[in-house]
């Protein structure tokens, strides 16, 4: 499927989920205190109705000075209009609308020098038949 392009490995901690029972990520939820608590100053916000629920989360983020990224490839709306539209909202006034490949590409780079290969991997890889630490982790 054209999702699998995107998955991006992580360990049991590397995440938190949280239950939403409105249209925002962020009311009633504990989510903006975990954020600030982790020091995070950038959401990047996916998912269903774009024009709903993504759209929402995205004003209320904005509010709550978070720096709002929405991958526009992976988020989709009631319809293609509404979607339009809310990427539209959302790129004029609330944050930046970009593809999710460079978002990732630039995301890998960003932690190629915190990646650190196990012994045993590093001595079974060609130093020529890989170009870079993110490669092992794409091939798993």
């Amino acid at each position: 499927t054209p999702w699998l392009d995107l998955m991006v490995e992580t360990a049991p901690t590397d995440y938190y989920i949280r239950t939403k029972k409105r249209l925002s990520g962020f009311y009633p939820t504990d989510l903006e205190f975990l954020l600030h608590n982790l020091d995070v100053d950038n959401v990047v916000l996916t998912g269903t109705f774009t024009d709903a629920c993504v759209l929402s989360t995205a004003f209320d983020a904005a509010n709550r000075d978070f720096r709002v990224i929405v991958p526009r490839d992976i988020v989709a709306g009631y319809s293609e209009e509404a979607e339009h539209a809310a990427l539209l909202v959302i790129s004029l006034h609330l944050g930046l609308v970009v593809d999710s490949s460079p978002l990732l590409e630039t995301w890998r780079a960003q932690l190629a020098p915190e990646i650190q290969l196990a012994p045993e991997i590093q001595m079974g890889i060609e130093a020529k038949s890989l170009a870079s630490p993110q490669e092992v982790l794409m091939r798993g």
